[in-house]
């Protein structure tokens, strides 16, 4: 059976739960994920919500790297929910594990309901893994079917919660370290003082920094950063 259909998406390969920022709040989350899909947790499905730009995208690449030996499909419906369901989720029922990002793009379109709703119910009688992304809790998506509804209730449903300040400036550094970059405290201080954004776009930065510092042969200091960033 092929790992993926022939659909012009792709996971991250890079995403591994090792390079993710855990914050004491997700610690168990993180555990949790880790052991999705194998021997030693029986859940089969899994709901994560969040903050937009928070890591979600990244938990889900890191779900299918951690379980290549089976069969899988991510689903971006951000960028798929204007096809019709049936161009995109023929054969998906016949995978092993499936990742739909971004469900609440698709709440208040009854094609695309109706059809995730036969897809959950295909994947569970197979006994496959659904994992399930969005920007809104389970029992605060606006859908008009109501058994979709209750089928989004029934997994085990988990929250990443967002960083603190403290959090992201240890992200960061972290981020700088995994690139072999040194970050000091005050660029560091600096960067989340005059950059209000997602850890995300954050990181985005991060690589950003370590492209130009490689390309100047420049260690990092604010006033590179200001004129790299045009801060």
């Amino acid at each position: 059976m092929l790992k993926q259909l022939p659909l012009a998406i792709s996971l991250e390969s890079s995403a591994v739960f090792d390079n993710f920022f855990v914050s004491e709040p997700n610690q168990l989350l993180i555990s949790d994920l880790k052991n999705f899909g194998t021997d030693t947790s029986p859940d089969h499905f899994v709901y994560l919500w969040g903050e937009q730009h928070g890591g979600l995208s990244y938990l889900l690449s890191a779900i299918q790297n951690n379980l290549s030996r089976l069969s899988m499909q991510y689903l971006p419906l951000r960028d798929l929910a204007a096809y019709p369901p049936s161009m995109i989720l023929e054969g998906v029922d016949e995978l092993q594990l499936v990742c739909i990002d971004d469900i609440d793009v698709v709440c208040g379109n009854d094609e695309w309901e109706e059809a995730l709703f036969h897809l959950f119910n295909r994947l569970r009688d197979q006994g496959s893994y659904l994992v399930i992304a969005s920007h809104i809790s389970p029992r605060e998506l606006p859908l008009n079917l109501p058994d979709l509804y209750s089928r989004l209730q029934w997994g085990i449903t988990h929250h990443l919660k967002p960083l603190s300040e403290l959090d992201k400036r240890a992200a960061i550094k972290m981020r700088a370290m995994q690139l072999g970059l040194e970050l000091p405290d005050d660029v560091a201080n600096f960067l989340l003082k005059r950059v209000k954004r997602s850890s995300s776009e954050l990181f985005a930065m991060m690589a950003t920094l370590d492209t130009a510092s490689l390309a100047n042969q420049r260690k990092l200091s604010i006033p590179f950063v200001k004129q790299v960033l045009s801060l």
